[in-house]
């Protein structure tokens, strides 16, 4: 429903550090202990000013907070596709191809489909 207010910050602040240990860790195949330590070390903060409609997350992904869970997806799907399916807010995309009289000239044909 809201972002922490360490997301506003630039580089997202204290989650901007947090989800460089975190894809260290994953790129290295490592379990996500330092990134965990860092966050259970500044919970408070990194959650204020959040705001969940449901607190889930599960313990066995390592995970100790909804917020938690859901930036993380967000960071492992991207911005776009997390707005369209956690928050209902999907990106609209408009694309204007450039069709020319000449481009419709080329593609017509004197053959018969079959």
């Amino acid at each position: 429903m809201s972002y922490p207010d360490e997301w506003k910050k630039p580089n997202n602040g204290l989650w901007g550090e947090y989800f460089t240990m975190y894809d260290e860790e994953l790129v290295t195949n490592e379990p996500h202990d330092n990134s965990l330590a860092f966050y259970r070390g500044h919970f408070e903060e990194m959650n204020k000013g959040a705001e969940t409609f449901a607190n889930r997350y599960r313990e066995q992904d390592g995970e100790i907070s909804g917020i938690q869970s859901l930036l993380c997806k967000r960071h492992l799907i991207g911005e776009s596709a997390f707005e369209a399916e956690y928050q209902m807010r999907p990106e609209h995309l408009q694309v204007a191809l450039p069709i020319t009289p000449d481009i419709v000239a080329s593609r017509k044909s004197r053959l018969k489909m079959l």
